[in-house]
């Protein structure tokens, strides 16, 4: 009887670490909420450089490293100043910052036909949206660049479309 009770709580216990981080349209990130890539380096939340809770950024950072490194930050032109902020997604893959009552503060401005789109922070850093059916990726963090390259990410030049992918300070 214990090691079944055993086994059985092993078997909960790596079924829930295997579980991935998601914003989805029925469960946006609020201010006080965070997401964890699979691998628990990477976290995804609000927070405020100065510690302060009236300028909060939408940002990706180390998880548990004091003081906080943060390595991309989505609204870095405009801080939202309601503790009633929330990132959502829709249903058509655009990833909304919304500012309490305020209106959209950022946007990653990609839409998708699609039937569902959730966002994802993989254990690379990326925040990626992805359509739900076809399991591709619409748009990634990776591709807007802050002052921060991870080991993962690339810098490009197309020269096709003229599209450039730099560090910017």
């Amino acid at each position: 009887m214990g090691m079944t009770r055993f086994a059985c709580l092993l078997l909960l216990t790596l079924l829930l670490s295997l579980s991935y981080a998601a914003i989805t349209p029925t469960s946006p990130l609020s201010v006080s909420q965070t997401l964890s890539s699979s691998n628990k380096v990477y976290e995804l939340g609000f927070f405020s450089p100065n510690n302060s809770q009236s300028h909060q950024y939408v940002g990706i950072w180390f998880k548990g490293i004091i003081p906080r490194v943060v390595v991309w930050v989505a609204n870095r032109e405009k801080p939202v100043t309601e503790s009633t902020a929330n990132l959502v997604i829709s249903s058509n893959g655009i990833l909304l910052l919304f500012n309490g009552k305020h209106g959209v503060v950022w946007s990653s401005g990609v839409t998708f036909p699609s039937s569902g789109c959730s966002a994802e922070l993989l254990d690379s850093g990326n925040l990626i949206v992805i359509d739900n059916v076809s399991e591709r990726t619409i748009w990634q963090s990776f591709e807007h660049f802050g002052d921060t390259m991870l080991h993962s990410s690339s810098l490009m030049y197309n020269l096709a479309t003229g599209e450039k992918r730099v560090l910017t300070s």
